[in-house]
């Protein structure tokens, strides 16, 4: 038999909202509303004799929270019983919310909220008593004011967080298809340990003065030193700490060699130095060699490559996890190596050996504490295990989100339902084939002028431009990220709007894009704009080397590169069915010659010197005179600079475009006498010399000839 929930929820809000049908496709339906009315007995003491139901034998029960009241009834799957409720007006008039005028009726399927309805107390009123009509197949009666229901698709499972807005929430049931079972990691009870029966060669839990090996293999281990400490969870004594002195754990390990082993370990360190936690030598020195704190060979709590170190988790209690191959265990040593070096200084907590390699799913169960799925909302941090397709949770509060996390890897689709007091914000999400829609009844509590109504997707790929239609003649929508906004007009307290929002879906072609030019360049200081052409309106997302740089909604997209530094870059566009792609260089810096080829020059005073240079493509290169800008050019590929060398020195002389440049080093020195003054002096020079030269020739030759 299942237990199927009816609540009725009794409102203080005017509200005005179509039903859904009483009986599913498919389901079977009972009838008893024309059967006698009988008084529920299992009811809470202050709901005695007030609560009737046409047909009602024992397999009613009611309950009550401190915002609705539960009424439930054990059926067959598939099967639900439409009959008619006889409730105390007092009972109606006692539920928090309630306005003296009508109260909510909700009615859920597996957790699903499949009917909500306003139900004004005048239209039942019998003397006093209310009478209505209602099916039993999950329903709730209270005074809050509306539901919200929302479904996400491929929600990854390792640990996501779903944006769920309900204001005023005080009741939320998660609807997942095939959770799976649920078992919580108990460090001191085996066959909650992953893995492979059988496959676990020693367990420690350290969690007393003795080693004990919970395996079932009899391998205990031997204290030398070391001091009984609190575990992670702050229980004393159940945790050891090692000095760094002669404190470790040994085993004598009858000598065996395994394919593949794991080792694991639950620690606390504080240093980053190395230190050795597990070495399986026999004192001789035989058998597979020590691992080290420091050592780039584990996987460190969810890590999911095996390349960290012990010491980058530091001063916590952390997880690792060290798989190894070929090994030979002939001993047993933990917070030593063999030969008594490398001692430990920290804590342990659990230390164990397994004979294979555990999966990623399993060394989860460790780290997240448990196997399976639980949730929490930003109501409630304890996380809350899954045990069932529909898991419900009294909740008190503003609801921002729901948080689900598995120790498994993989997707599911999960449905969001919540029950809230105040402005009545309905939804649905569905999938018509064509179309995704989303379906919104709003009701506020009083008048507004205007407003906006937020409702996040869980994705935009492959989805059009929003197009909403509504009976509020003031509605508009768009996409703001992931979130469409419903622009709301004036509305009347108690009038329900409704917001019903199509976006195409499904295949969206992209039917032209520019430049033509996959392999586009440009230069460092130049842009490159691309653009697409989609058959249908959707979202166009540009990526640069795969990270998203922007996105557009609309039948065309541009995108504006502008990067300067040089190299090749993917660009693509991306409308979830199609893509298109560009391989973007950005070119380096680029002279190609220079002249003068001398880049250390001397020239005289006076002179008048060209340097020039040449480009392979445009550039705007400056001139630079001893670090001073001179001349700058734009767009050219050839530029020029001349140097007037009036004054003796030296002198830099630069051509630089971005981060390169040509620097020539200029030596300006004085220029010979040429004047017709200059002639004469050095004229009459010349001769004294030569004619004192000639006499005393003279007199030389006489005096020896």
């Amino acid at each position: 038999m299942k237990k199927i929930i009816i609540a009725i929820i009794l409102l203080s809000l005017f509200l005005s909202v179509a039903s859904a049908k009483d009986t599913l496709i498919g389901d079977t339906v009972i009838d008893s509303s024309a059967k006698e009315s009988k008084i529920i007995t299992n009811v809470p003491a202050e709901l005695k004799n007030k609560i009737a139901i046409a047909g009602a034998d024992s397999s009613y029960k009611v309950t009550k929270t401190s915002d609705y009241i539960i009424i439930s009834k054990a059926e067959a799957k598939d099967t639900h019983t439409k009959t008619k409720c006889t409730i105390d007006l007092s009972v109606i008039e006692s539920l928090p919310g309630y306005n003296g005028k009508e109260f909510r009726y909700v009615r859920l399927v597996d957790g699903r909220i499949v009917d909500s309805k306003l139900i004004k107390t005048k239209d039942v009123l019998k003397g006093k008593t209310v009478v209505f009509g209602a099916t039993f197949s999950e329903v709730i009666i209270s005074g809050v004011t509306g539901s919200y229901t929302k479904t996400v698709q491929n929600v990854d499972m390792l640990n996501s967080t779903i944006p769920f807005d309900v204001t005023n929430a005080s009741y939320i049931t998660v609807n997942i298809t095939s959770p799976g079972t649920y078992e919580a990691w108990n460090e001191y009870n085996l066959s909650t340990y992953p893995g492979t029966s059988g496959k676990w060669l020693f367990i420690w839990p350290l969690n007393g003065s003795t080693v004990v090996d919970i395996s079932g293999n009899g391998r205990t281990g031997t204290l030398s030193g070391t001091t009984s400490v609190a575990d992670r969870t702050g229980a004393t004594g159940k945790a050891r700490s090692f000095d760094g002195t002669d404190d470790y754990i040994y085993h004598d390990y009858t000598d065996t060699l395994y394919s593949n082993l794991e080792y694991v370990l639950l620690y606390n360190i504080a240093s980053t130095a190395q230190y050795c936690p597990g070495d399986f030598r026999d004192p001789g020195g035989t058998g597979r060699t020590a691992m080290y704190t420091t050592e780039t060979a584990w996987y460190i709590n969810n890590g999911t490559v095996q390349n960290q170190a012990m010491t980058a988790s530091l001063n916590k209690w952390s997880w690792a996890f060290y798989p190894f191959a070929s090994g030979q265990i002939n001993y047993v040593w933990t917070g030593t190596r063999y030969s008594g070096t490398y001692d430990l200084i920290g804590k342990l907590d659990l230390v164990a050996l397994y004979n294979g390699t555990l999966s990623a799913n399993d060394r989860r169960k460790f780290t997240y504490g448990y196997e399976g799925i639980t949730f929490s909302t930003n109501l409630n941090t304890s996380r809350i295990p899954v045990t069932s397709a529909s898991q419900s949770l009294n909740v008190s509060g503003n609801l921002t989100g729901v948080s689900v996390k598995s120790n498994t890897a993989g997707t599911k689709n999960i449905t969001l339902s919540a029950i809230f007091t105040h402005d009545y914000l309905m939804s649905n999400e569905y999938d018509n084939g064509t179309h995704h829609i989303v379906e919104i009844l709003y009701t506020p509590t009083s008048n507004i002028t205007s407003g906006t109504l937020n409702y996040t997707l869980a994705s935009v790929t492959g989805l059009g431009t929003p197009v909403v239609e509504s009976n509020d003649t003031s509605a508009a929508v768009q996409l703001v990220g992931n979130t469409l906004v419903v622009t709301v007009g004036p509305i009347t307290e108690g009038t329900t709007k409704s917001y019903n929002i199509s976006m195409t879906s499904g295949d969206f072609e992209i039917i032209g894009y520019g430049p033509l030019d996959t392999t586009p360049t440009k230069t460092k200081t130049g842009t490159q704009l691309f653009n697409v052409t989609v058959n249908g309106s959707t979202v166009i997302n540009w990526y640069v080397n795969g990270t998203l740089a922007e996105s557009d909604v609309g039948t065309t997209g541009n995108y504006t590169y502008s990067g300067s530094t040089a190299g090749d870059y993917n660009i693509t566009a991306d409308v979830g069915s199609d893509s298109q792609s560009w391989i973007l260089t950005v070119l380096p810096d680029a002279l190609s010659d220079y002249d003068p080829d001398n880049l250390n020059l001397s020239i005289r005073n006076g002179t008048i010197q060209q340097f020039k240079t040449m480009y392979t493509y445009d550039e705007s290169p400056q001139w630079i005179l001893n670090n001073v800008t001179v001349r700058s050019d734009n767009n050219t590929t050839t530029s020029a600079y001349w140097f007037n060398a009036s004054d003796i020195g030296i002198y830099n002389i630069t051509a630089k475009i971005n981060e390169s440049q040509v620097v020539w080093t200029v030596n300006v020195t004085s220029t010979p006498k040429t004047g017709l003054g200059d002639f004469v002096e050095e004229t009459i020079i010349a001769a004294v010399v030569t004619v004192a030269a000639g006499y005393f020739w003279n007199r030389f030759r006489r005096r020896t000839f």
